[in-house]
């Protein structure tokens, strides 16, 4: 910024462009001041003079050089905050260069506020600093808003660390935001890593284009789901887990996130396979038809889930308790209950 002046004069040796910079700042609705050139505190407009408690006939209230030092004004300033503040004006007069920061300012009954401060120096034609100007910003709102945000989100975090499962949280479109700790743990990967979970080798090659599907439904639809998949953990080991979502919604109606949680269902998976094995004599030895049944099993529970969710007739308790039976006898039955259902051979056996 210039302004045509005097040559060979200092600014406040010329009262008309000193008394219009003075005016000028008293009518901007914020607190302003100006500086000489090396740095001195000499003007503040009045509603900066009134937040600060200056007396009536304080020097600054009116503009009088009285050869302040370039860091007089830090007693105004947060006794934790000077240091920086300090650096930063000190950076400004050295460079030459408008710059910003924000600190705590002391009001006249001694609290204090959260401020951002942005000066510009004011150069003569010639580019010699006249003065500099400042303007402050009270931002209290503001800082008490992020504080109350990044405690609500230590909080959440600290809830979300304490679920005895994997937990995500994600956006209203589906991106993943969020994790718990226990999910860097079991994937070993950092969350930038995760979010690419739909093309990388998170879920079983397998599983990952029913789960996509129903994901994207899901999401569209807004309604709660629920899938059981194998996710990869660190060391390279594929697991069962059941995933549940459920949309989270403001008053209006609006889903504002969706969380997500992953329970390790590898075990009872197993269990429950090698239950079937030995009742349909499955010898030890045998371990590829073994292990397809774990498969066999998850895929029986996800289509009870399908069937009973989509297009099962008003028979779903019996349904339900033929199913439970697991994807041999159980399967079958649930075959002649679902009118709408052809399970592949790949996974279902024919009930003779």
């Amino acid at each position: 910024m210039t302004v045509d002046v005097d040559a060979g004069k200092k600014a406040e040796d010329q009262p008309g462009y000193v008394a219009q910079l003075q005016a000028t700042l008293n009518v901007i609705p914020a607190h302003t001041w100006y500086a000489a050139p090396s740095g001195g505190l000499t003007f503040v407009n009045k509603r900066t003079a009134d937040y600060l408690g200056l007396p009536n006939d304080h020097p600054l209230r009116f503009g009088i050089d009285v050869g302040a030092q370039w860091d007089a004004h830090l007693p105004f300033v947060h006794p934790d905050d000077r240091a920086e503040t300090q650096e930063n004006w000190s950076t400004r007069l050295r460079t030459g260069e408008g710059g910003e920061g924000s600190f705590r300012v002391r009001n006249a009954q001694g609290g204090y506020r959260w401020f951002l401060s942005r000066a510009e120096p004011l150069r003569a034609s010639d580019g010699t600093i006249l003065q500099w100007v400042g303007v402050n910003l009270d931002i209290e709102e503001l800082k008490c808003a992020e504080q109350a945000l990044r405690e609500s989100e230590r909080s959440t975090r600290s809830a979300i660390d304490g679920i005895a499962g994997l937990v995500s949280i994600m956006a209203p479109n589906g991106e993943l935001e969020t994790v718990n700790r226990q999910v860097f743990e079991y994937f070993g990967q950092s969350l930038e890593e995760l979010k690419q979970w739909g093309t990388s080798d998170v879920v079983h090659p397998e599983d990952l284009p029913h789960v996509v599907e129903l994901f994207k439904k899901a999401i569209a639809s807004g309604n709660p789901y629920h899938i059981d998949q194998r996710l990869r953990r660190f060391d390279g080991e594929y697991r069962w887990f059941e995933t549940r979502g459920l949309p989270i919604r403001d008053d209006s109606g609006r889903i504002v996130r969706w969380y997500n949680l992953l329970t390790d269902i590898d075990d009872r998976i197993r269990a429950l396979a090698r239950l079937e094995a030995d009742a349909i004599g499955v010898r030890p030895h045998e371990p590829r038809e073994r292990d397809g049944r774990i498969g066999c099993l998850a895929v029986s529970r996800n289509h009870a889930t399908d069937c009973q969710r989509a297009h099962l007739r008003p028979r779903g308790p019996e349904f339900s308790r033929h199913a439970a039976a697991g994807p041999g006898r159980g399967q079958g039955s649930a075959r002649r209950y679902c009118w709408q259902c052809r399970p592949s051979r790949r996974h279902h056996r024919t009930d003779p």
